[in-house]
C-alpha cells in the first residue's frame, strides 16, 4: 500500500531555502493540512518540498537518507551567511 498524506504517521520534508537547502528530515503528519501548508512557514513563505510518507521512524529515515542533496555551493554559503551577518548588525 502506497502511503500517503491520509494514511502515514510521518512526513519527510526537505528544505528548498539556504543555508540548509537539500537536507531531509522528518515530523508528525497531520493529515489535514495540505502539501503545500506542510511545507511552508507560518507566514506562508515557501521553506519545505515534501518527500514522502511512512509510518515507523525507520522507515522515515532511510527515506531521509535516500533523498539528501546538499544543493548550496560554498559560494551561495558564503553570500548567504555574509548578508545574515549584515542584517544583524541592522539590529543592534
Amino acid at each position: 500500500m502506497k502511503l500517503t498524506n491520509e494514511n502515514a504517521k510521518y512526513v519527510v520534508l526537505r528544505h528548498a531555502t539556504l543555508p540548509d537547502r537539500g537536507l531531509c528530515f522528518f515530523s508528525m503528519n497531520h493529515p489535514t493540512e495540505s502539501e503545500e501548508e506542510k511545507g511552508a512557514s507560518l507566514k506562508g513563505e515557501h521553506w519545505y518540498d515534501v518527500v514522502g510518507y511512512a509510518n515507523t521512524t525507520e522507515q522515515a529515515q532511510a527515506l531521509c537518507m535516500s533523498e539528501w542533496q546538499p544543493t548550496a555551493s560554498m559560494r551561495e554559503l558564503e553570500e548567504y551567511y555574509k548578508a545574515e551577518a549584515e542584517r544583524e548588525k541592522l539590529y543592534e
